[in-house]
């Protein structure tokens, strides 16, 4: 019996490839839950995010199988990646600003928040977003919410926080719910484990 190697795994695109990055982050985040989806979007006949229907074009999302059921609409498909580009180049640019890490934004991260604000409504209906930290929901062009993102080898995680602090706080059974602050994230008092 002779043993058949895998071929070897493509790499992941990173943000150097940005179209293919936000194909990636597309499928990896903005796919709605399955358990939301009515029988028409299951089947690839409907938006998986909007009630668009045939004569509309239904595409896949690049990167699955053209067997995939579930379809999106072009303006969804716009919109959506217009929110993952805008909330990249605002988290680009608080990774490089000391006074967006101090205090959660400056002048020239501005009008970054304003376009991902309103690329999340175009794409949501919404501007509530939530704090990763304490699980407030409030609008996304708060000042003092900024994105905050974890990247990885296989997968990334992508959300918001409040700097230099979370104000709110959340209690389950009486436990404060605290996430830890990525290094260079937070100020010193927020090392110190409050939140």
């Amino acid at each position: 019996m002779e043993l058949v190697k895998w071929p070897p795994a493509e790499p992941c695109p990173g943000p150097a490839d940005e179209e293919a990055w936000i194909n990636r982050l597309l499928s990896l985040h903005e796919m709605p839950v399955s358990s939301t989806l009515n029988s028409e979007q299951c089947a690839g006949t409907q938006c998986m995010w909007c009630a668009a229907g045939a004569p509309a074009v239904l595409l896949p999302l690049e990167g699955m199988s053209a067997s995939w059921p579930p379809r999106a609409c072009t303006g969804c498909l716009k919109a959506r990646k217009a929110k993952l580009s805008t909330y990249l180049a605002w988290w680009g640019h608080l990774g490089g600003c000391e006074e967006c890490q101090r205090t959660g934004r400056c002048a020239a991260a501005e009008p970054l928040a304003q376009a991902h604000a309103a690329a999340v409504e175009a794409a949501t209906g919404s501007r509530l977003v939530t704090c990763i930290r304490c699980q407030a929901t409030e609008d996304v062009s708060t000042p003092h919410l900024t994105p905050l993102a974890w990247l990885g080898d296989a997968s990334s995680y992508h959300s918001y926080a409040h700097i230099p602090q979370c104000r709110a706080r959340r209690r389950e059974k009486g436990t404060l719910r605290l996430i830890p602050v990525p290094p260079g994230l937070g100020s010193e008092a927020e090392g110190g484990g409050r939140a």
